[in-house]
């Protein structure tokens, strides 16, 4: 009887229309009812934002309750400042160390090799936790520490959705506008303070545009130094890419990604096929789930927009590296080119001048695996972010591409730092729930004090390699905190390369416990001199 009725509905011409309770974000309406609170839409996708609630969207698919706008205007202007002091101090210390290097002096890019390891640290960690796991609170907050240095271009820990005005432009469309104008504001605002640091170092040089084409002079000897505007310029652009290109990855990518809602059923194993709502077989645009893929309002996006940036971003900078040096690949130890591209190859060996572009398509696949297998489940999207992290990990050091053993292991450390924290965050998916909750808070303890770890080596690191440039920019008072730290360093070094036997006169750690004390005593000593 029951098989007979099926087939009778199945034939009967009632349709049952549920788009508009699909998309509708009223509380009482169907879809809002079955979501979590702040969501709604297909597979509960997108954020609610109306006069009573307001959510914005963190990260795929994820959405998150919007703190006042006051803070979250404060928060990116802190951000966004933090990002431009740190990348003109970088630019900085590269043009420094590149005519430190044409010069002939060794060790010539140790503070900017140590800060390159760093910044690859925190992209694939930023990466890493755009993945929708259900971390716990200590490493939710190693998480969230590290995306606030690209929370102006990833919303990792702020939804730019609660300050953009929803009726005025798709929010999603909003979203990857915003992602894009940033790193462009930040490169224009670098590239006008070399402008401006190049005009007015120049000798003599006149305050006014019409007084410098009066004078001939003047003319020719900007003609003569443009040379080092170029190279200013060039170092801010390749330093500001290489910053922002994981977020660049991950949007221009975003822009293609589709998810397959009802169309992922066959009809045959569903009651009433014609009442699937979400049924379009090429998916639904991620980003915004209300919008089919490849065809109408999403196809005259992703064409003209997408595409273009597809080729420039995914192609054309991985290749970057390789077509500014190809040319002078013979030529890459002498002085004029040492100067003025030295920054793309002076850390490594000469047979491995290529590797930048290596590490960067090694982040092009990770930024690639995060977006594309969303469609994936969390547990597959991570496996397969792991996999690249895994054979980026064994690559370093099989090759031992730098030419300075203390860069190798700072980004050998860094890479490893990155893989035990993806592979300890396969515990937080334990669909069977066979781990405790104090097992996982264990683990979540465990992979917070590593990455600690690893930051306070790398602010040890940049401390002693930073003692010459203290000393030249901040005086004499500094240096000497940084010269305590260097003996504190060199102690521990000969205590680890040391054996534990009873035929020394005086134990490893009395030897260090005596080396830092007299170095601080020292330092002490002189600050009480000045």
């Amino acid at each position: 009887m029951t098989g007979s009725v099926d087939a009778q509905l199945r034939a009967s011409s009632y349709d049952c229309d549920l788009s508009k309770a699909l998309l509708s974000t009223k509380p009482n309406s169907y879809m809002v009812k079955q979501c979590t609170k702040g969501y709604y839409g297909p597979v509960c996708s997108l954020c609610i934002r109306d006069n009573t609630t307001q959510y914005g969207r963190t990260s795929s698919l994820s959405c998150q309750s919007c703190r006042g706008k006051g803070t979250i205007v404060v928060a990116y202007i802190a951000s966004i400042l933090l990002v431009l002091i740190f990348l003109m101090c970088l630019t900085h210390i590269t043009l420094q160390e590149n005519e430190k290097s044409a010069a002939g002096e060794p060790n010539a890019g140790r503070i900017s090799e140590i800060i390159k390891g760093l910044t690859l640290w925190m992209q694939y960690m930023t990466l890493l936790g755009g993945i929708n796991i259900p971390f716990p609170n200590t490493v939710h907050w190693v998480f969230s520490a590290v995306s606030f240095a690209f929370a102006t271009v990833t919303s990792g820990s702020l939804s730019v959705d609660c300050l953009l005005n929803v009726h005025a432009m798709n929010p999603a469309l909003q979203r990857v506008l915003w992602h894009l104008a940033i790193p462009v504001f930040s490169l224009m605002v670098l590239a006008l303070v070399q402008l401006a640091w190049w005009w007015y170092t120049q000798p003599s040089a006149p305050r006014t545009v019409p007084s410098l084409m009066q004078n001939p002079v003047i003319v020719s000897r900007w003609h003569a130094s443009k040379p080092e505007l170029k190279r200013r310029l060039l170092v801010t652009l390749v330093t500001v890419i290489f910053y922002y290109y994981p977020s660049l990855l991950s949007t221009s990518l975003s822009l293609f990604a589709c998810y397959r809602i009802d169309a992922s059923y066959p009809s045959s194993a569903v009651a009433y096929p014609q009442n699937l709502q979400a049924d379009w077989p090429l998916g639904y645009w991620v980003p915004d789930m209300s919008k089919p893929c490849f065809t109408g309002w999403h196809l005259r996006l992703s064409l003209p927009l997408g595409v273009p940036l597809l080729v420039l971003i995914c192609v054309g900078v991985p290749l970057l590296p390789y077509l500014l040096l190809r040319p002078c690949k013979t030529q890459l130890q002498t002085p004029p080119v040492k100067i003025r591209v030295g920054f793309i190859y002076r850390s490594y060996k000469p047979e491995f001048w290529y590797w930048d572009s290596v590490v960067l398509v090694q982040t092009l696949a990770l930024a690639t695996a995060q977006v594309s297998a969303t469609a994936l489940n969390t547990y597959f999207q991570l496996t397969v972010m792991l996999m690249i992290l895994v054979v980026g990990s064994v690559a370093l050091p099989h090759f031992h591409p730098f030419e300075s053993s203390l860069s190798q292991r700072v980004q050998v450390l860094g890479l490893f730092t990155v893989v035990a924290t993806a592979t300890g965050s396969l515990y937080f998916l334990d669909s069977g729930k066979v781990a405790s909750h104090a097992g996982l808070n264990a683990v979540g303890v465990l992979l917070l004090l590593l990455n600690v770890a690893y930051l306070l080596l790398v602010a040890l690191l940049l401390a002693v390699a930073a003692k010459d440039f203290v000393k030249a920019h901040l005086g004499k008072r500094f240096a000497k905190v940084i010269t305590a730290a260097e003996n504190i360093l060199n102690a521990l070094r000969a205590w680890l390369s040391k054996p534990f036997g009873r035929g020394h006169r005086r134990s490893p750690h009395r030897q260090l416990a005596l080396a830092a004390q007299n170095s601080v005593d020292a330092a002490f000593d002189d600050e009480a001199q000045l």
